[in-house]
């Protein structure tokens, strides 16, 4: 089902369509089965999947734009702080995947400009690597933007996916907090 929809909306872009090819590009690269994709390669490869899905490179847009399409509305914002080069910025109210978008965006800014790195500077606050953040939250972009182009089907779990082929689930019998179109 997310094969055929994909398949859909790569076979009727425009000029106006989110560069899907170019984000999915660049998650292949991340995840080349190669020793010469090192981990930060794949973080730059990683963010360029973020900056061609959302059309530029600036940071607080696509983080807004990341949170627009994949916070629920009533996420929590809490004020976050952090120096990039050498500027003390915020507090700013951040939601805890802008959080984690403006974290990775100061990882690869340090990777591409040749700054020193410490080891844990890899992962994000709960300690999990930034690459898996990445790769998770980029996936997931992907798949709510063929979801919002028509294909809301895409977000259910299998059993839903067969429920709703057999005629067993409608989308409007989902109950609000479950309806993939509230995501």
């Amino acid at each position: 089902m997310y094969a055929n929809a994909l398949y859909g909306l790569l076979s009727d872009l425009t000029d106006d369509s989110p560069d899907l090819p170019g984000a999915i590009r660049w998650l292949e690269v991340a995840w080349s089965n190669s020793v010469s994709v090192t981990v930060e390669a794949r973080i730059l490869a990683l963010r360029a999947g973020f900056d061609v899905l959302f059309g530029g490179a600036d940071t607080r847009t696509i983080r807004t734009r990341l949170s627009a399409l994949l916070d629920p509305p009533d996420a929590p914002r809490l004020p976050r702080e952090w120096d990039d080069h050498g500027q003390h910025r915020g507090p700013f109210e951040l939601t805890e995947i802008e959080w984690w978008f403006q974290s990775f965006a100061l990882l690869r800014n340090k990777i591409a400009h040749g700054g020193q790195l410490a080891p844990e500077e890899y992962d994000f606050d709960d300690g999990v690597h930034h690459v898996w953040h990445a790769e998770f939250n980029l996936r997931r972009a992907i798949k709510k933007t063929v979801a919002d182009a028509g294909h809301p089907e895409v977000l259910l779990d299998p059993f839903e996916r067969l429920a709703l082929r057999f005629g067993e689930l409608q989308l409007e019998d989902l109950p609000e907090e479950e309806d993939p179109r509230a995501l």
